[in-house]
């Protein structure tokens, strides 16, 4: 296939066509974002209606989910260990 111009082959001439693409891209303006005006607002209460929770009773929550954690490792290398032997 024969396709000779003055700018060369038809490869040459795609490529030619592809970068003057890309340049034009790169050339074209972009829209700039316009910023609209901030709002600012005072924080409120809390509006979920969930209140803190006292410390204690969090340390509390917390022991038990360790003390629970920690059984059932004692328990699965008890288990591994009488398997083994």
């Amino acid at each position: 296939m024969i396709c000779e111009n003055i700018r060369g082959s038809c490869r040459e001439d795609a490529l030619f066509q592809l970068l003057a693409a890309a340049l034009f891209w790169l050339a074209a303006p972009r829209p700039t974002a316009s910023r609209g005006a901030l709002v600012v607002v005072a924080a409120e209460g809390k509006k979920d209606g969930k209140k803190k929770v006292p410390s204690p009773v969090k340390r509390a929550e917390l022991a038990e989910e360790r003390r629970m954690y920690n059984k059932s490792r004692k328990s699965a290398c008890a288990t591994r260990v009488k398997k083994v032997n």
